[in-house]
């Protein structure tokens, strides 16, 4: 992180890398679970090129991960403002909407992103959360079991197909799933 923080200093340094190292140094105070100063490093980012849509995006889901919808939602806003048609925007819009209880747009937003992206097991895991809370269990199903065919060492994968066996009252497949979350993420 130190070492990104210094390069950015050189003025020789072209602005498409500043922009790209903030965004680096963003993820590790991420993955540190320091969000203000992800945050900091994204708005930094940001004053240097206002029009990057990763840049808002980095934001938005940072702003979600620290429990604010309302700022990840204009974030989004802002990145619909400049492209479109953004598979990343969409998943992050549903995550936010359901927070907000607007189940049937994040239904929407996640089933957009999962059918745009297929190879991207988080959608796919979202949106079989997601219709798990609809009550939609075989539907649910559906979409954790193709997260399991897509990421094998996502533990949040595993977790979730564990509760739906539990749900389905198949205790010895949820003990199953749940060994395999410990294997994963002891």
């Amino acid at each position: 992180s130190k070492f990104f923080q210094n390069s950015i200093l050189t003025s020789s340094f072209l602005v498409k890398k500043k922009v790209d190292t903030l965004i680096k140094i963003g993820l590790l105070n991420e993955e540190k679970k320091d969000f203000q100063q992800a945050k900091r490093s994204f708005e930094a980012a940001l004053s240097l090129n206002d029009k990057n849509v990763r840049v808002y995006q980095h934001l938005a889901w940072c702003s979600f991960r620290h429990g604010n919808i309302e700022s990840a939602l204009r974030y989004i806003q802002k990145t619909e403002k400049r492209s479109k048609d953004n598979v990343y925007s969409l998943y992050i819009k549903g995550r936010c909407l359901i927070c907000l209880d607007q189940t049937q747009e994040a239904f929407e937003c996640l089933s957009q992103a999962a059918q745009q992206l297929p190879s991207e097991a988080v959608f796919w895991t979202s949106l079989a959360v997601l219709l798990y809370n609809m009550g939609k269990i075989n539907e649910s199903f559906e979409n954790i079991t193709q997260a399991t065919t897509l990421k094998h060492e996502l533990w949040e994968v595993w977790y979730n197909l564990g509760i739906l066996y539990e749900t389905c009252k198949q205790p010895e497949e949820a003990l199953i799933a749940y060994d395999m979350v410990l294997s994963i993420d002891p």
